[in-house]
Protein backbone atom coordinates (compact mmCIF):
# COMPACT_ATOMS: atom_id res chain seq x y z
CA UNK A 1 0.00 0.00 0.00
CA UNK A 2 2.84 2.31 0.93
CA UNK A 3 4.75 2.16 -2.34
CA UNK A 4 1.41 2.42 -4.09
CA UNK A 5 0.96 5.66 -2.55
CA UNK A 6 4.55 6.86 -3.65
CA UNK A 7 3.88 5.91 -7.32
CA UNK A 8 0.34 8.35 -6.99
CA UNK A 9 2.58 11.27 -5.43
CA UNK A 10 4.85 10.62 -8.17
CA UNK A 11 2.64 10.20 -11.28
CA UNK A 12 0.79 13.73 -9.81
CA UNK A 13 4.08 15.47 -10.17
CA UNK A 14 4.06 14.39 -14.00
CA UNK A 15 0.52 14.83 -14.70
CA UNK A 16 -0.45 18.09 -17.20
CA UNK A 17 -4.55 17.05 -17.27
CA UNK A 18 -6.85 15.60 -14.59
CA UNK A 19 -10.42 14.95 -15.13
CA UNK A 20 -12.53 14.16 -12.79
CA UNK A 21 -15.72 11.67 -14.16
CA UNK A 22 -16.68 10.07 -10.46
CA UNK A 23 -20.00 10.78 -8.96
CA UNK A 24 -17.41 11.93 -5.43
CA UNK A 25 -18.34 15.43 -5.60
CA UNK A 26 -21.83 15.14 -5.97
CA UNK A 27 -22.19 13.50 -2.81
CA UNK A 28 -19.83 16.82 -1.35
CA UNK A 29 -16.67 13.91 -0.18
CA UNK A 30 -13.35 15.43 0.24
CA UNK A 31 -10.80 13.54 -2.20
CA UNK A 32 -9.00 12.78 0.47
CA UNK A 33 -7.58 9.94 -1.27
CA UNK A 34 -6.26 12.36 -3.80
CA UNK A 35 -3.65 15.09 -3.27
CA UNK A 36 -3.97 17.57 -4.73
CA UNK A 37 -1.22 19.72 -3.29
CA UNK A 38 1.47 17.34 -5.01
CA UNK A 39 -0.01 18.02 -8.62
CA UNK A 40 2.67 20.65 -10.46
CA UNK A 41 1.00 24.43 -10.96
CA UNK A 42 0.38 23.82 -14.94
CA UNK A 43 -1.62 21.43 -14.67
CA UNK A 44 -5.04 21.82 -15.86
CA UNK A 45 -8.40 19.79 -14.10
CA UNK A 46 -11.06 19.09 -15.48
CA UNK A 47 -14.48 18.58 -13.13
CA UNK A 48 -17.09 17.13 -14.64
CA UNK A 49 -19.77 17.63 -12.37
CA UNK A 50 -22.77 20.01 -13.15
CA UNK A 51 -23.75 21.63 -10.04
CA UNK A 52 -25.21 24.55 -8.48
CA UNK A 53 -22.22 24.77 -5.46
CA UNK A 54 -18.84 24.46 -5.54
CA UNK A 55 -17.47 20.98 -5.30
CA UNK A 56 -15.04 19.73 -3.23
CA UNK A 57 -12.58 19.40 -5.85
CA UNK A 58 -12.83 23.02 -7.53
CA UNK A 59 -12.78 24.57 -3.84
CA UNK A 60 -9.53 22.37 -2.99
CA UNK A 61 -7.62 23.48 -6.98
CA UNK A 62 -9.24 27.52 -6.15
CA UNK A 63 -7.33 27.10 -2.94
CA UNK A 64 -4.48 26.12 -4.29
CA UNK A 65 -4.27 28.08 -6.99
CA UNK A 66 -4.55 25.90 -10.03
CA UNK A 67 -6.55 25.81 -13.23
CA UNK A 68 -9.68 24.36 -12.75
CA UNK A 69 -12.97 24.03 -14.34
CA UNK A 70 -16.26 22.50 -13.67
CA UNK A 71 -19.08 21.07 -15.42
CA UNK A 72 -20.45 24.57 -16.82
CA UNK A 73 -17.20 25.64 -17.83
CA UNK A 74 -16.87 22.83 -19.74
CA UNK A 75 -20.19 22.86 -20.94
CA UNK A 76 -19.76 26.59 -22.93
CA UNK A 77 -16.06 25.70 -23.68
CA UNK A 78 -16.70 22.13 -25.74
CA UNK A 79 -20.22 22.24 -26.41
CA UNK A 80 -21.10 26.04 -27.15
CA UNK A 81 -17.88 27.58 -28.62
CA UNK A 82 -18.08 24.20 -31.04
CA UNK A 83 -21.71 24.61 -31.79
CA UNK A 84 -21.67 28.05 -32.48
CA UNK A 85 -18.52 27.82 -34.75
CA UNK A 86 -19.97 25.23 -36.85
CA UNK A 87 -23.17 27.34 -37.60
CA UNK A 88 -21.41 30.45 -38.21
CA UNK A 89 -17.41 29.79 -39.05
CA UNK A 90 -16.78 32.34 -36.04
CA UNK A 91 -15.38 31.93 -32.78
CA UNK A 92 -17.43 33.12 -30.19
CA UNK A 93 -16.77 35.21 -26.71
CA UNK A 94 -16.37 32.17 -24.66
CA UNK A 95 -15.37 34.55 -22.04
CA UNK A 96 -18.24 36.46 -21.90
CA UNK A 97 -20.69 33.11 -22.30
CA UNK A 98 -18.69 31.68 -19.04
CA UNK A 99 -19.19 35.05 -17.23
CA UNK A 100 -23.18 35.21 -18.59
CA UNK A 101 -23.48 31.09 -16.94
CA UNK A 102 -21.94 31.76 -13.94
CA UNK A 103 -23.98 34.93 -13.63
CA UNK A 104 -27.16 32.68 -14.03
CA UNK A 105 -25.91 30.20 -11.99
CA UNK A 106 -25.40 32.75 -8.98
CA UNK A 107 -28.92 33.75 -9.46
CA UNK A 108 -30.86 30.10 -9.42
CA UNK A 109 -28.71 29.12 -6.51
CA UNK A 110 -29.75 31.99 -4.55
CA UNK A 111 -33.12 31.29 -5.50
CA UNK A 112 -32.84 28.06 -4.87
CA UNK A 113 -31.72 28.85 -1.22
CA UNK A 114 -34.17 31.57 -0.61
CA UNK A 115 -37.22 28.61 -1.71
CA UNK A 116 -35.48 26.22 1.11
CA UNK A 117 -35.93 28.64 3.51
CA UNK A 118 -38.91 29.30 3.23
Amino acid sequence: MENQKKNILCALKNLDLIVNATSVGLRRKKLDFFPLENIKASALIFDMIYSRVESPLMHTCQGLGVHAFDGPGRLVILNVKFSYFLRTGRNPATTKMCSCLEHYLQIDKMLSEGAQSQ
